[in-house]
């Protein structure tokens, strides 16, 4: 078996451990959706729940459940499961990811979010090495990279993986991604490593600016940091606050996928 895909099974598993303390609870929504024998089903134990069933709790609005968060806290390892290894049972992981944060999940006791984000780690490991398949094939890394940004409701650990993970493979999906982005990006070497400058231009001219206004990330490999740059070029005629007094608008960063 190869190492990373080992890591997430292993991952997953503790991740089963983690929850198995969840209890049972009487699950009811809404009834032009489901059933009796649906809310029945979900209201006994998990390894008897259909994969039917299971999509469809992936799939449904929160406002369906008469106790949203502690339903898909309950079922959180099923629907990660599947979420992560795709296959003929997976359901869509930027939707899992929405639902995930939606529940709080994360900010549920320590034990459980370290659980989850062990399994993300070890998921983006295991993408970035070829290692997992979905429904469709390989994980495209921007879309993994946006899921694990939703669910975690930050970029910055996974961008640190990515930039420390120096195969040829992984390289060639940052060459792919960065194919994609609608922004510029810059590689360049240095005595410490490579250096990746991503940055978002709007290049139409704007009152009481001097320079092209823009967002960006560095990141340096093998130590990587991150950090924000922000253009505050303004003319003097404009004053500290832009044309008008209003100010300068900052430019839109691009979400790397919308969940």
């Amino acid at each position: 078996m190869h190492p990373y895909r080992h890591a997430l099974l292993s991952a997953l598993d503790a991740l089963d451990a983690a929850f198995a303390a969840e209890p049972a609870l009487p699950v009811t929504g809404c009834a032009y959706r489901w059933g009796e024998e649906h809310f029945a089903e979900l209201s006994g134990p998990l390894d008897a729940l259909s994969e039917e069933t299971i999509l469809g709790v992936a799939m449904e609005v929160s406002d369906h459940w008469n106790d949203f968060p502690r339903l898909y806290r309950r079922l959180t390892p099923l629907l990660v499961r599947r979420a992560v290894l795709g296959g003929e049972h997976g359901v869509p992981a930027d939707v899992v990811a929405s639902r995930l944060r939606e529940a709080g999940c994360l900010e549920s006791a320590q034990g459980l979010t370290d659980a989850l984000r062990a399994v993300g780690a070890a998921w983006w490991r295991a993408v970035l090495h070829g290692e997992v398949r979905g429904a469709g094939g390989n994980p495209d890394a921007g879309e993994a990279l946006g899921v694990l940004t939703v669910a975690s409701g930050t970029v910055r650990p996974w961008l640190g993986i990515w930039a420390a993970t120096r195969t040829p493979y992984a390289d060639a999906l940052l060459a792919e991604y960065i194919a994609q982005l609608p922004y510029s990006v810059g590689i360049s070497a240095t005595a410490g490593g490579t250096t990746i400058r991503v940055t978002t231009r709007d290049a139409r001219s704007r009152p009481g600016c001097s320079a092209t206004c823009g967002t960006g990330w560095t990141a340096s490999r093998p130590t990587t940091s991150w950090r924000s740059t922000r253009c505050a070029a303004r003319s003097e005629a404009a004053g500290p606050r832009g044309a008008g007094g209003r100010g300068l608008r900052e430019p839109r960063r691009p979400p790397l996928r919308a969940p």
